[in-house]
Parts: structure tokens; C-alpha cells; sequence
């Protein structure tokens, strides 16, 4: 196995596991805001064609958009309908399922 899918792999977990962190013991606020790190951005650095990088860097520009959509439908859901979270959280992770969907094969 190649070293650099280990190291992402551990990256992506401090990242995750910081989240939790600072959403359960300390700040919500403060996890937000690490949630919201641009992971894109230094992800397009480990892929190596230089037209692969603007492919995924257009990519991950629309699906910020879808991602805001997402989010936006959550906090309605959470704060205007009440619903429970794991609710709320599945039926936006399904939005995103869908429109991610439809925004690959357009």
C-alpha cells in the first residue's frame, strides 16, 4: 500500500476526531469551523495530473453549493420543523445522495 493513502487516511481522521472533540467537550461553534476547513484544496495537491486538478477543483466548487443546499435543509428541518436530529441528518445526507447524483451523470 502506497504511503501517501495512509497518511490521508490519518489526516482525514484528526480532522474528524477534532471535530468530535470540540463539538462534544468543548465548542460547537469551534468544531464548525473546523468542519468547514477546505479540504479540497489540499486534496487537488495529491492528485497528480494538472488537468485532473482543475476537473476536481471545478467539481468540488459545485458540490460546495450542493453541500450549502444540504446544510440549509438540516437547519430547517432541525430549527423550523423540529424534526430529530438523526432525522434531520438522514433525510439531508439522502438531498445530497440525489443531488450528487444527478449532478454526476449531468
Amino acid at each position: 500500500m502506497d504511503l501517501h493513502y495512509i497518511i490521508t487516511f490519518f489526516i482525514s481522521g484528526f480532522i474528524i476526531s477534532g471535530i468530535s472533540y470540540f463539538g462534544n467537550l468543548y465548542n460547537p461553534f469551534a468544531a464548525s469551523i473546523l468542519s468547514a476547513i477546505p479540504l479540497s484544496i489540499p486534496s487537488m495537491l495529491l492528485i497528480h495530473s494538472r488537468q485532473k486538478q482543475k476537473t476536481f477543483i471545478e467539481g468540488t466548487l459545485h458540490m460546495i453549493f450542493i453541500l450549502m443546499i444540504c446544510n440549509i435543509f438540516c437547519y430547517y428541518l432541525m430549527t423550523s420543523l423540529d424534526y430529530e436530529t438523526y432525522t434531520a441528518a438522514i433525510l439531508s445526507i439522502l438531498l445530497w445522495v440525489i443531488l450528487a447524483g444527478v449532478y454526476y451523470i449531468i
